[in-house]
């Protein structure tokens, strides 16, 4: 999801960020608002049945990336503070209220939060969605996060892969990746559609693919 500089970047043990990310949930939620995660911690979540495949895939885990709705923001920040972390006001008011990056000195957790879009090579909105899936963002937009990405990783391919081994696809949110809905944030921009097709071929080959170009 997010970069950080080689100096800065550290790996952190898969369960306590599994962990930190309830314990952020259940407080922002305690304060009457929502949080979700996404990003390979929110694939790690999701991945049921290949969860012991993580290791044999040798994927590290550096830093949590979250999602809320911007009319949350102020409450989220309070909570985040309460909890230890330090916001960067910098990046805050530079986003235009877009996106707030926290890290906690002592625990040396680093957050990413992304607010009402998760805006990276492409723009995936997130209006009336963060309801859909607890502790995540619903699997279309998890799955189609990585899909959208132009210049691929790795360790972006594994998460494509754990994904897509743990969720049929379908219609609805119900441990499905809702094709559907790919479909219809794709039909806005012609390119993601194209290269999000491209990738799933090259992933798992032409049946899924066709699946999602069927939509």
């Amino acid at each position: 999801m997010t970069e950080r500089p080689p100096d800065s970047a550290q790996v952190i043990d898969r369960a306590v960020l599994e962990a930190e990310v309830e314990r952020i949930i259940d407080a922002v939620e305690g304060a009457r608002s929502m949080v979700r995660v996404l990003g390979s911690i929110g694939v790690a979540i999701h991945a049921h049945a290949s969860a012991s495949m993580l290791s044999d895939f040798g994927r590290t885990y550096a830093d949590i990336d979250l999602a809320a709705y911007r009319a949350d923001a102020a409450t989220i920040n309070a909570t985040l503070v309460a909890m230890g972390y330090v916001d960067d006001r910098e990046v805050h008011v530079a986003s235009e209220g877009q996106r707030s990056i926290f890290d906690h000195p002592v625990r040396g957790i680093h957050l990413d939060v992304f607010y009402d879009r998760l805006e990276f090579c492409h723009v995936i909105p997130l209006a009336g969605r963060l309801e859909v899936d607890r502790p995540t963002i619903p699997i279309a937009e998890l799955l189609l996060s990585k899909l959208q990405i132009v210049r691929i990783n790795e360790k972006d391919v594994v998460d494509i892969v754990l994904l897509l081994l743990d969720h049929p696809l379908g219609s609805g949110d119900a441990d499905t990746v809702d094709v559907g809905r790919i479909a219809r944030l794709c039909a806005d921009e012609t390119m993601v559609h194209d290269f999000a097709n491209w990738i799933v071929n090259q992933v798992v080959g032409p049946e899924s693919s066709q699946t999602l170009a069927a939509q």
